[in-house]
């Protein structure tokens, strides 16, 4: 998809569905209208910012070579925003899992077949908001 958006994990994880809910959500599939998405996963020796003899990589783009890659099929697209308030005070964000076990206070959302353009209106209080204390959504 054109607009994907490049995650960079350092180290292991064994979250890789968070990773993956992170990218889709945080790419164009949203905007799109798309209520999942496809995402893979290459290693650094794949990913080069060099072009090959008559090739041409646009700024900011990349060229991810050879067929080792992991893919995760139907990804579903959803972000939460969580107040924190141990260790410290802060706003977090991200994937709806890794906020939820971060928070004491969240709102989730959740893409459906709305238009991008509506989903700032109803977060505010409309039936695409999940509101909890202490863990639960």
């Amino acid at each position: 998809m054109h607009g994907g958006s490049v995650i960079i994990v350092k180290g292991d994880t064994e979250k890789n569905d968070e990773v993956a809910q992170f990218a889709v959500s945080y790419s164009n599939a949203w905007k799109n209208g798309n209520l999942t998405a496809d995402v893979y996963a290459a290693s650094p020796s794949q990913v080069s910012k060099t072009p090959e003899t008559g090739e041409y990589v646009s700024r900011g783009s990349f060229i991810v070579r050879g067929g080792e890659r992991t893919y995760t099929r139907n990804v579903g697209l959803g972000v939460a925003i969580g107040l924190q308030v141990t260790p410290e005070l802060g706003v977090i964000g991200g994937p709806i899992d890794a906020v939820k076990s971060r928070q004491n206070i969240m709102s989730s959302f959740v893409r459906d077949a709305m238009s991008p353009m509506t989903w700032p209106k109803r977060s505010s209080g409309y039936s695409g908001i999940n509101m909890g204390m202490n863990g639960s959504r």
